[in-house]
C-alpha cells in the first residue's frame, strides 16, 4: 500500500527512467490528426493518414493529462501548473501559470464556452481566449477527479473522499465526506445519484438528494479507472485486476474479469466489445454482455492511456512511449509512433494473439 500511495501523489512523478517517454494520457483528435502529450514534455500532432508529426511542442514540465480541443485550438496543462492555448499549426497562443505548481493531471473542461481545469487543491475557471481567469474555487485537499458536470452544476472530489456540489460559477453548493479514501476516476450524475470508486477498494452509489449512500459493493483493491455506464450498466477496472459490470439499480456485478494487473484506464465500449488496458502490458477486448475474453493485446509496456475510437479505429500509448493502432476487426495491433522521434513503419504488427 506505500508504494501505490507514493504513487499517486506524485502523479505519477515516480516513474522510472526506462519511462521517460511515458505516454500516459488518453489520445485526442483534432481534424485527421492526433494529439497527445508525453512525460518528455512534449505535444505532439500526428497525422492519421501518414502517421508522420505534423509538429511537436515543447512544454516547460511533463504532461499528464488529455488535451481539449475546441474550434481549432489546443488546450492542455503540464507537471507544474502551466496551462497552454495552442493553435492547429502548434504555436503557442497563450500560456497560464496557475500558481499552484502542481500537476495538471486531467483533461479541461469546456462549459458554457468557460475552461475549467484543476491542479492541487483549487479548481479554475479560465477565459480560453487570453487564460485570464474568471472563477477559482479552493477544495479542503487536492482534487483527484475530472469535472463531471449535468444541468447547472458540477461535481468533483478530493484524495479524502469529499465530494464537491458547486454552481457553474465554482460556488459552492454542497458537499458530502462519503468515501474513506480517494476518488481518482471520474464521477458519474445519474439523475439525482452519483456514482464512483474510491481507493477505499468500494465503487459507490449516493442520492444528492437524500444526502445519503444508498449503495456499495467492495472490489477488494483501490478504484483508480474512472467508470462509464452504458443503459443501466456500469463498467469499471480497479488495481487488483478485476473489470466490473455492475446494474447501477442493485449495485450487483453481472459479472467481473479477471486481468493479470492493475486495470487504470478508462474502458472504450464500441457495440458488444469492451476495450481497456493493464498493467500487464495487454489491451484487453471482452464482451460486454458476457464478460469473456474475446482478444488481447500485447503491447510493450504499462497501458494507461484509455483508449479512444477514431474513424474505425482504436488508438492508445504505452509507457514506452508508443502509440498503438487497432482496427474494430481486431485483425492486428500496429504501431504506428514513438515519442523518440522515430516513426514507426505503419504496417509493423507487435502482436496479435489468436481469439480463445
Amino acid at each position: 500500500m506505500k508504494i501505490k500511495i507514493v504513487l499517486f501523489i506524485g502523479f505519477f512523478a515516480t516513474l522510472n527512467v526506462l519511462q521517460g517517454q511515458s505516454i500516459i494520457s488518453k489520445i485526442s483528435v483534432q481534424n485527421k490528426n492526433l494529439i497527445f502529450g508525453s512525460l518528455n514534455k512534449n505535444l505532439y500532432s500526428l497525422s492519421i493518414d501518414s502517421k508522420k508529426t505534423n509538429w511537436i511542442f515543447n512544454a516547460e514540465t511533463e504532461i499528464y493529462g488529455q488535451s481539449e480541443i475546441k474550434d481549432n485550438k489546443i488546450f492542455f496543462g503540464d507537471g507544474n501548473g502551466l496551462v497552454y492555448c495552442i493553435g492547429a499549426d502548434g504555436n503557442q497562443i497563450w500560456q497560464k501559470n496557475l500558481g499552484t505548481y502542481n500537476a495538471i493531471a486531467y483533461k479541461p473542461v469546456f462549459i458554457d464556452n468557460n475552461l475549467y481545469i484543476s491542479s492541487g487543491s483549487s479548481l479554475f475557471i479560465l477565459d480560453p481566449r487570453d487564460g485570464s481567469t474568471l472563477g477559482k474555487f479552493y477544495a479542503n485537499a487536492p482534487i483527484t477527479s475530472p469535472v463531471s458536470t449535468k444541468d447547472n452544476f458540477l461535481i468533483i472530489a478530493d484524495n479524502k473522499g469529499k465530494i464537491y456540489k458547486l454552481s457553474k460559477e465554482v460556488a459552492l453548493i454542497d458537499s458530502y465526506q462519503i468515501a474513506l479514501g480517494a476518488v481518482f476516476g471520474k464521477i458519474i450524475i445519474d439523475e439525482n445519484n452519483i456514482f464512483f470508486g474510491s481507493n477505499d477498494s468500494n465503487f459507490y452509489k449516493y442520492s444528492l438528494d437524500e444526502k445519503k449512500i444508498v449503495s456499495s459493493i467492495g472490489t477488494n483493491d483501490w478504484v483508480s479507472s474512472s467508470p462509464v455506464k452504458e443503459g443501466n450498466l456500469i463498467f469499471f477496472g480497479n488495481d487488483g485486476g478485476f473489470f466490473f459490470c455492475l446494474d447501477k439499480n442493485t449495485m450487483t456485478a453481472k459479472w467481473k474479469f479477471k486481468a493479470n494487473a492493475s486495470i487504470r484506464t478508462e474502458p472504450l465500449i464500441v457495440g458488444d466489445k469492451i476495450f481497456f488496458g493493464s498493467d500487464d502490458k495487454n489491451l484487453y477486448v471482452i464482451s460486454k454482455t458476457t464478460g469473456k475474453l474475446i482478444k488481447k493485446f500485447l503491447a510493450k509496456e504499462k497501458i494507461k492511456s484509455s483508449p479512444t475510437l477514431i474513424e474505425n479505429t482504436i488508438y492508445f500509448a504505452d509507457e514506452s512511449g508508443e502509440v498503438y493502432a487497432i482496427d474494430t476487426e481486431l485483425k492486428a495491433l500496429k504501431s504506428v509512433f514513438k515519442t523518440s522521434g522515430q516513426n514507426a513503419d505503419p504496417s509493423k504488427t507487435v502482436e496479435t494473439v489468436k481469439k480463445n
